[in-house]
């Protein structure tokens, strides 16, 4: 994915978030601090900021100049700036996707807390068992496969991008026809803006049929913890 593909996909997630923001408020008359908007709320901003990111990338990080300017007493070999630049790509897609994992993560457990506590406290400590109780409750088991793969890079960054699963197994997970394998021990390949692009959009458009659901729809208020800390 070159980069001009990579900023249209920025763009296109801030337009969609901002539009099923709006719709949602429309057709379910839900409240701004409910907790089925804020997650789009949230994945709008974080791509927005790593959009910046982005842009400081490609405009400063790739040009020399910049670095004779930032760093004028120091000689900077091509080498090590292009492998600079490299970390520093790795760095905005990391935290591009360990931000919107987390926002994903946590506004499903408070959908499900307020949906059934009993059963959230049951399960809490495996998001894994948790999601997987969850869509069999709404009758939705498809999409876990791609929750899955979602959770087996996250959990990556932990063992320095090796797949370093507690069970020490091979796993390979089938969803939409595409085969994803994970070895055990070896870096994992779904890392790059494509990849990335897809499960990110695969996982909001189950989001929002998760709250379109009639079970979840029938919630009449569903608060963002955070919106306590809100500036007026």
């Amino acid at each position: 994915m070159n980069p001009l593909e990579i900023q249209e996909n920025f763009s296109l997630t801030i337009v969609n978030c901002n539009k099923t923001i709006n719709q949602l408020l429309n057709e379910q008359n839900l409240q701004e601090n409910d907790a089925r908007i804020t997650y789009f709320r949230k994945c709008s901003q974080i791509t927005d900021t790593t959009t910046m990111s982005f842009d400081f990338y490609q405009r400063y990080l790739l040009t020399r100049q910049w670095w004779k300017d930032r760093f004028p007493n120091h000689i900077m070999s091509e080498r090590n700036m292009k492998n600079l630049a490299k970390s520093y790509d790795q760095y905005i897609r990391t935290s591009y996707l360990i931000d919107n994992y987390s926002a994903f993560e946590s506004s499903i457990r408070i959908i499900i807390q307020t949906y059934n506590a009993q059963k959230y406290n049951e399960l809490q400590r495996s998001f894994t068992k948790l999601i997987k109780w969850f869509m069999k409750d709404l009758n939705r088991e498809n999409p876990l496969p791609i929750f899955r793969v979602f959770t087996n890079i996250r959990n990556s960054m932990h063992s320095n991008g090796l797949f370093n699963p507690i069970n020490q197994e091979n796993e390979e997970i089938e969803y939409l026809d595409k085969k994803f394998i994970f070895e055990l021990g070896k870096p994992i390949p779904y890392g790059g803006w494509t990849d990335i692009f897809s499960i990110l959009k695969i996982t909001m458009i189950e989001f929002y049929l998760i709250v379109n659901h009639d079970k979840i729809k029938s919630i009449k208020f569903v608060k963002e913890p955070y919106s306590d800390y809100w500036e007026s």
